[in-house]
């Protein structure tokens, strides 16, 4: 079980695409831990409850409290903790809309399911597993 500040993201790390928006997220991410897993590191903590074919098909996030979120409404949970400005917090209060919310929820699966042909190559600045998570 995390600390009382640390949210934990799992993420597939074979997936240049996901490690792009997952370095990129984690670089905004203020004031709370944000423990990044790559869900295909065989000795990664799995989340109780949890199966791996799930985490390869959406993200999850497990938070301080112990509750399990996937898909947008993983994403949707970080956003109050992003920059000022960052797309995500500008379109988190569209995403809770509950007349757009399956929307989402269906993009993020389309998305999701075509994650490993959206970016060929792992960007330049290097991948979530580079940087300092101190």
């Amino acid at each position: 079980m995390p600390d009382h500040q640390t949210y934990r993201l799992y993420y597939d790390g074979n997936c240049p695409f996901c490690n792009e928006q997952v370095c990129n997220l984690h670089r905004q991410t203020k004031e709370i831990r944000l423990e990044l897993i790559n869900i295909n590191n065989p000795t990664a903590p799995v989340p109780q409850g949890v199966n791996q074919a799930a985490l390869q098909r959406e993200i999850h996030l497990l938070t301080p409290e112990g509750k399990i979120l996937r898909n947008v409404d993983a994403l949707l949970a970080l956003a109050p903790f992003t920059a000022p400005g960052s797309l995500l917090q500008r379109l988190a209060p569209l995403l809770r809309l509950s007349l757009l919310r399956p929307f989402a929820r269906l993009g993020y699966r389309l998305v999701a399911c075509f994650r490993h042909r959206l970016r060929r190559t792992l960007p330049k600045e290097g991948s979530p597993d580079d940087e300092d998570r101190a």
